[in-house]
């Protein structure tokens, strides 16, 4: 088979982690720059434990998702794109060349051209011991 096929859907996934985001003291929204804000949130969180990390990439510029890529690259982890088009997936595509990892795209919504647009994918860095099966 193909990488979707048990794909979910896109909106029902959002849905999901709102609720999660709702529920639970665990899932945290920061605003601001990732370069200014990143290196500080990661100095709090304990990503040594086994927890599920989920990120909501919503950079749009080549930069900012590269920086939070490059910044994340010891883990396995949940990504959400929202606008997959131009730099995001550049930077995605330069970053899983240069880094030993996979994705597993466990959703993707088109536009009318069949370019992936928004999209919920697994990376999996295969350096990491603590990584779940997708």
């Amino acid at each position: 088979g193909n990488n979707f096929d048990n794909a979910v859907n896109y909106s029902e996934m959002l849905e999901f982690i709102a609720e999660l985001a709702y529920y639970s003291q665990r899932i945290k929204f920061v605003k601001g720059l990732f370069q200014e804000t990143l290196e500080e949130e990661l100095k709090i969180l304990d990503l040594n434990k086994n927890h599920t990390l989920v990120i909501h990439f919503d950079a749009d510029l080549y930069s900012s998702t590269s920086y939070v890529l490059n910044s994340f690259r010891d883990y396995s982890y949940y990504a959400i794109f929202d606008e997959f088009l131009g730099d995001e997936a550049l930077a995605l595509y330069d970053f899983v060349r240069s880094n030993q990892c996979e994705i597993k795209w466990l959703s993707v919504v088109y536009d009318k051209i069949k370019f992936p647009l928004k999209t919920i994918g697994y990376i999996k860095n295969k350096w990491t011991l603590k990584y779940k099966n997708y």
